[in-house]
C-alpha cells in the first residue's frame, strides 16, 4: 500500500478541531493501540520515513498530544498522560489500521446478545479481498459463533459477491449455511466498491481490507442515514434465499463425488 492512498483514505476523518494532518492522525491512531513504541517501529507501521515520523512526533510533543521516555538506553514514545482520549474523541471517529483491529470488530459482532440484528452493505471488491486477507479458518469459527447465538444479518450485495460462493472450500460453505440471514442482490454497479459496511446497535464499522482500514463511528445519526441509505438498496435489489443457494452448491458437490 501506497503512502498516498493511507493518507487519502484517512482524510475522511481528520478532526478539523484539533488541527491534525493526515500523518500526525496515523502516528496518534498507532500509539493509542500500544503502550510506547520506539521511532523507527512507528514509521513501519505506518509507512513514512523515520525522519518524518520523528519530525512530527516533535510537532505533537509541543502540543503535549505525546511524550518521550527514556527505556533504557534508548526513546520510545507514548501518548500524553493528559490523555486526550482521541484525536476523534469530538467526532465520534475512530480509525485503526491492521488486521487485528478487523478480527476485533468481527470478534464484538459474535458476542452480540442472542438474536442481536447486524445490517451489512458488502462491497463486491471488498468481498474478494475479504477472502485474501483473512483466514477461512477465522471466518468459520465467526459462523459457528454466530449460528450459536441466532444472530440476524441482513445484507445488501452484488451478483458477483453470490457467484463467490460457488469458489469456496467447502467447510467454509458449511459454516456460512444454516445462519439466520436475509440477502438483497442489487446489480454491481451499485456495490462496485472497496469496503463493506457493518451496522450494529447504534455503531457503523467501514471495513476496507485491501488498505486494512477499519473506520468505526458512534453516532446515532449516522447509523440512521446508514439504515435509510439501506432500504433504499432493498428495494433496488432482489431477495436471494441464501441457505437454498449454497445448499444447492453443496448438494451439487455430494453428487459429483458419487
Amino acid at each position: 500500500m501506497s503512502r498516498k492512498q493511507k493518507n487519502t483514505t484517512l482524510s475522511i476523518a481528520t478532526s478539523p478541531s484539533f488541527g491534525l494532518t493526515r500523518r500526525e492522525v496515523l502516528i496518534l491512531s498507532y500509539l493509542a493501540r500500544v503502550e510506547k513504541e520506539r521511532v523507527s517501529t512507528i514509521a513501519r507501521v505506518v509507512d513514512l520515513p523515520r525522519t518524518t515520523v520523528h519530525f512530527l512526533l516533535k510537532k505533537l510533543e509541543r502540543r503535549t498530544l505525546v511524550q518521550r521516555k527514556q527505556v533504557g538506553k534508548h526513546y520510545e514514545w507514548a501518548l500524553s498522560p493528559k490523555n486526550l482520549p482521541s484525536p476523534f474523541a469530538d467526532t465520534g471517529v475512530a480509525v485503526f489500521q491492521g488486521l487485528e483491529n478487523f478480527k476485533r470488530v468481527y470478534d464484538s459482532i459474535s458476542n452480540l446478545p442472542n438474536g442481536s440484528r447486524v445490517f451489512v452493505f458488502q462491497g463486491v471488491i471488498s468481498a474478494q479481498s475479504a477472502l485474501s486477507h483473512i483466514s477461512n479458518e477465522f471466518f468459520s469459527k465467526l459462523h459457528q459463533a454466530i449460528k450459536k447465538r441466532k444472530i440476524v444479518t441482513e445484507a445488501v450485495t452484488g451478483e458477483k459477491t453470490l457467484a463467490l460462493f460457488e469458489a469456496l472450500p467447502t467447510e467454509l460453505l458449511e459454516s456460512h449455511w444454516g445462519r439466520a440471514t436475509i440477502v438483497h442482490v442489487v446489480p454491481d454497479e451499485y456495490a462496485f466498491f472497496d469496503a463493506d459496511f457493518f451496522s450494529v446497535q447504534d455503531k457503523l464499522y467501514l471495513l476496507n481490507f485491501s488498505q486494512e482500514l477499519a473506520v468505526i463511528i458512534s453516532n446515532p445519526a449516522v447509523t440512521h442515514a446508514f439504515h435509510a441509505l439501506l432500504g433504499l438498496a432493498v428495494h433496488a435489489g432482489r431477495r436471494v434465499d441464501l441457505n437454498g443457494h449454497i445448499g444447492a452448491i453443496l448438494e451439487k458437490r455430494k453428487l459429483n463425488l458419487l
